[in-house]
């Protein structure tokens, strides 16, 4: 390759690497300042990371660079270890909306049973901050842990921290009877 040839671009390699790193850096911002799309927080990092590599792939083709297509593929084998792992040891998460009495504010409840010898009940609430809905966030010191050794009553989820009857005390507080007394939750 000469250096006239490097020096040549590929401009449709450039504008994909550039809404790549708007995407990335989009994702990374929210994140961290914990909002989150509803669609990528039931599967975490998988679709962004395929959507990285596929890209990268179309960006080594386009601009025929050797070492891009390497990159991309060893991602791609550490994505499937990723996505192997995670699909047979994570449990699922299952997601529960319930709206305050006046249809103010809609609370999010992410919930999942983590079994091990015993039964953890794990709960993460938030708040959606968008009229569509596709963005959440999350409420600080809100979560919730249950453990119970035995769990010989077979209790599910929605049973210990009683998630289909909340009392709401104001559009932005609601009250869970749980297995270990009330629990409040403050959406603010």
């Amino acid at each position: 390759m000469t250096c006239g040839e490097l020096m040549e671009i590929n401009w449709k390699a450039l504008w994909i690497l550039l809404v790549l790193l708007i995407l990335d850096l989009t994702l990374y911002l929210l994140s961290i300042n914990q909002y989150y799309f509803v669609f990528l927080n039931s599967t975490g990092l998988i679709f962004p990371m395929l959507l990285n590599i596929i890209l990268m792939c179309l960006i080594g083709w386009l601009s025929k660079l050797e070492w891009v297509f390497i990159v991309a593929i060893v991602l791609f084998i550490i994505f499937l270890f990723y996505l192997y792992f995670f699909t047979f040891w994570r449990t699922e998460a299952k997601y529960t909306y319930l709206d305050s009495p006046q249809k103010t504010e809609t609370l999010v409840i992410r919930h999942w049973v983590a079994t091990l010898g015993e039964s953890n009940f794990i709960y993460k609430f938030y708040k959606n901050v968008d009229p569509l809905g596709l963005v959440i966030k999350k409420v600080d010191g809100q979560d919730l842990d249950f453990m119970i050794r035995l769990n010989k009553t077979y209790l599910t989820e929605d049973q210990v921290l009683d998630i289909n009857h909340p009392n709401w005390i104001s559009e932005t507080q609601v009250i869970f009877q749980s297995i270990q007394g009330e629990k409040k939750i403050t959406l603010e």
